[in-house]
């Protein structure tokens, strides 16, 4: 019982030391870098309706198929909205769950407490895992390793036991990791792995245990293959692509062994040809791999470790050029488990046969480049800290990076600093000329510039290029809706909507329009599809509310206009439009309140001032209805003389 304690002491210890290192992620924003998808553009996760939770398990986001991994930021969202905080913490809270299954894993694998806290230390520290949980899209990654390491453990009491219980526990857990992401599909081969690590040499059993678990990955694996396949191009020769294979293969344990510098977008090395310093060391590291193979084939764990990493990595090797990144840090956050078991095995081994002088020696060795490894995790979070430090960093290192230009970009056009901004998109659009992302962005700053020409010019283009991307059509259509050709916003805002049924901005402005040109039932119904998308968006309730209003459905419009003021405590129009809903029900002073709400948050607002004249008049107040009324006037709102007329001087 006692040395139970001291175990979990230990562990305890890790955990604790490990957060002190990472808890600054906590204080880290959202990033535009799919965030926006996974979150911002994704209404599943807005409400925890059953509607909602059937389509998570229904669609994809960003062509991947992570359902739990989305029901987790719905859950928090029901929570704190959008306070990144709480997604960050989660974030770092489920990379400690992991840090300590890998120590229970460890154990259970007869490994000896130092060697598991060992491994556990380099697995909670080490620079490589920063991006899967300093990101909070990167949710997936820590998700799917806590259901891949509990089916793991599971699967090692089954074989301990042979109890049949544990065998179904691996089989959910499976599928539940494979559901947070799809890279679990390898988890048949490390089972098969763990049986030859345990001594099961009946391996017709063990081929047949494994069928289960393809009963789930063989359709999901087709689903994401199937919208993915537009990622790859041919474009390299049989030599290239067995260049572009050793250099993934070793980039991992090159980046693992050797923790120098990490980038969150690695360039590819160009040209590709074995006198490229990069495939020379690439090959060399290959070389060199299969020469510590095959001397230390009996090494167990050394070849445990690397047959690990192969297994739970071989899907994201690379053999061609293809479109999208081609290596990332995340990409190693659980197959480096088998190295990180390895190392402590190997170290604790170490400091056995040691001398205490040399083993007291080795432990300060240790503690430094543990030391080190803290420092760098350290430095890796800040970078994630908000948009521009982390775009910054990535053009720092890798100054060729066209994404990493259009998304500050997009920062910068946030912040409304439009000659930076115009700056990024022009050198995206040198970059990657055959994208129409920077030149969609460099449309929305000339847009919000009023240089609507050139908006029109640069959105004209993106459509053509893209007629099936539906952010080029609905920015085109905003370009039409602040430029008042309506029918062509229509048109516009109805392609965007074609291609993409959810878009909860276009369903708003076309509901907008629609309400303008009193096309109440359609507007109506856009509202309503907006508000079922985007439950958050106040200018959806407050212009359904106007629809109410107009219809005289008072109680419904009291509602909208409550909860557009809810979700935007400084929303003018919302407090007008309440103002004149309660004077018509005679509620004059609160109407009186609601007006002055909205000249306190827009101070030019002749429409609050000319009703606000009619509440002080229905109030007995007639010269501060006079001032309010000459207010209106001066502001350019129409003010019928007689009525100016009668308020004079305080006279009916």
């Amino acid at each position: 019982m006692h040395l139970k304690i001291l175990k979990y002491k230990w562990v305890a210890l890790v955990l604790f030391l490990s957060f002190l290192v990472l808890y600054p992620t906590i204080f880290n924003d959202f990033l535009n870098w799919d965030d926006t998808k996974h979150l911002f553009g994704n209404h599943t996760v807005r409400q925890l309706s059953v509607r909602n939770i059937a389509e998570m398990f229904l669609s994809t986001v960003n062509t991947t198929y992570i359902p739990v991994t989305i029901f987790s930021y719905a859950l928090e969202y029901k929570l704190a909205q959008y306070n990144p905080v709480i997604y960050h913490l989660d974030n770092l809270v489920l990379h400690l769950i992991v840090v300590l299954l890998v120590y229970q894993l460890s154990i259970k694998m007869s490994l000896s407490q130092r060697a598991a806290g060992i491994a556990c230390v380099i697995f909670a520290i080490h620079p490589m895992h920063v991006e899967s949980y300093a990101w909070v899209t990167a949710r997936k990654d820590v998700l799917y390793s806590i259901f891949y390491l509990l089916a793991m453990l599971s699967y090692v009491q089954y074989l301990n036991t042979s109890a049949r219980k544990y065998f179904i526990v691996t089989v959910i857990m499976g599928f539940l990791s494979m559901l947070s992401k799809p890279m679990a599909l390898t988890l048949p081969l490390i089972l098969l792995l763990i049986d030859w690590f345990q001594g099961r040499y009946d391996i017709r059993k063990a081929l047949v245990e494994k069928i289960p678990f393809f009963v789930y990955i063989i359709p999901l694996v087709l689903i994401t293959y199937s919208l993915n396949t537009h990622m790859f191009t041919i474009e390299t020769s049989l030599w290239q692509s067995f260049l572009i294979f050793v250099w993934t293969l070793t980039f991992y344990l090159i980046k693992f062994f050797v923790p120098l510098e990490y980038i969150p977008i690695y360039p590819m090395p160009e040209p590709i040809s074995i006198f490229n310093i990069s495939y020379t060391i690439s090959m060399a590291v290959f070389v060199l791999t299969a020469i510590l193979l095959f001397v230390y084939r009996k090494n167990k764990w050394w070849i445990f470790g690397f047959v690990f990493y192969l297994s739970s990595i071989f899907c994201l090797l690379r053999y061609g050029k293809i479109n999208e990144i081609m290596v990332a840090d995340r990409y190693m956050y659980l197959p480096s488990l088998g190295f990180c078991l390895f190392l402590g095995v190997a170290i604790d081994q170490l400091l056995v046969k040691c001398s205490t002088v040399k083993r007291n020696i080795l432990s300060i060795i240790l503690i430094c480049l543990c030391a080190s490894l803290a420092y760098q995790s350290r430095m890796l979070i800040h970078v994630w800290h908000d948009n521009l430090t982390f775009w910054n960093y990535i053009i720092l290192k890798s100054p060729n990076e066209a994404i990493a230009y259009t998304n500050r970009c997009s920062e910068y056009a946030q912040q409304k600093q439009y000659e930076q901004a115009l700056a990024d998109c022009q050198k995206a659009i040198e970059l990657a000329p055959d994208k129409v992302e920077g030149m969609i962005n460099r449309g929305i700053i000339y847009l919000n510039t009023k240089r609507y020409q050139e908006a029109l010019a640069d959105f004209n283009e993106a459509v053509l290029r893209e007629p099936e991307f539906e952010n080029a059509r609905y920015n085109r259509g905003n370009l039409y809706y602040y430029t008042k050709k309506y029918d062509l916003a229509l048109k516009d805002y109805a392609q965007a909507l074609r291609l993409n049924p959810n878009y909860s901005a276009a369903y708003l402005n076309r509901g907008i329009i629609y309400l303008n040109q009193k096309k109440y039932k359609q507007a109506y119904s856009d509202l309503n599809n907006a508000i079922r998308l985007d439950p958050n968006e106040p200018k959806a309730y407050y212009s359904r509310g106007v629809i109410y209003l107009n219809h005289k459905k008072m109680n419904e419009a009291l509602k909208d206009f409550n909860q557009a003021i809810k979700l935007d405590p400084q929303f003018a129009k919302a407090y007008q439009n309440r103002g004149v809903l309660r004077y018509r029900q005679g509620q004059y002073q609160q109407a009186l309140n609601d007006m002055t709400k909205a000249l306190e948050y827009k101070p030019d607002f002749a429409f609050a001032y000319l009703n606000r004249s009619f509440i002080q008049r229905a109030l007995g107040n007639n010269e501060q209805a006079f001032i309010d009324a000459s207010t209106a006037k001066s502001l350019g709102q129409k003010v019928d003389k007689a009525y100016l007329d009668s308020l004079k001087g305080g006279i009916l």
